[in-house]
Formats: structure tokens, sequence, C-alpha cells
């Protein structure tokens, strides 16, 4: 398997695809890494890197939830959400765009 850092990041991006396919909102940043070290047998550090490059480039979200009690808070990492885009009228198949009866 390769090390490539690009090939990492779908990897950590798969597995929160997945594990929202499992009911999961978010990913412990630990567990991730954990997950991420053992299915795709990679380095550790290499999983953190591309972690954070993933984070820095907004293509997942790295969030500190707060616990109730004196624990440190938990470092959710889940995926960013894309907004849903409209078609534009210059769109074949975009309903504006289409011919009504009265255009002949």
């Amino acid at each position: 398997m390769t090390n490539s850092p690009q090939r990492v990041k779908v990897d950590l991006q798969f597995t929160l695809s997945e594990s929202t396919g499992d009911g999961n909102c978010y990913l412990p940043e630990t567990e991730l890494i954990a997950e991420a070290v053992k299915i795709f047998a990679v380095d550790t550090g290499l999983v953190i890197e591309c972690l954070a490059e993933l984070v820095a480039e907004e293509g997942v979200v790295r969030e500190e939830i707060p616990t109730d009690d004196d624990e440190a808070p938990t470092v959710a990492i889940y995926l960013r959400r894309r907004p849903k885009r409209t078609p534009s009228a210059r769109e074949p198949w975009a309903p504006s765009a289409a011919k009504s009866s009265t255009d002949s």
C-alpha cells in the first residue's frame, strides 16, 4: 500500500464517511487516527500530518467538544458538508433553461 499523503487524506475522508453510515456524526480524533493506522497500514505520524492538512484545506472539521467533568475536551473530526448546488440557467438540465410551449 502506498504512503502518499494524498492517498492517506482520501482514506481519512473515507473512514469518516463510512462512520456516518454507521450512525456517527463524528469520530474522536484519537479513534480516527488509530483506525486509519490499523486499516490502511500507514505510519501514525503521516496520518496526523495528513489530518492536519485536511483541516487546513477545509476537507474536514476539527472541533473540541467540552465535557461535563474535569476531563480534557473530546476532539471531534467530521466531514465538512458541501453546500447544495443549484443548477444555473446555462445548464441544459436546469428547470429555468427548459423551453416552454410558448417559446417557439
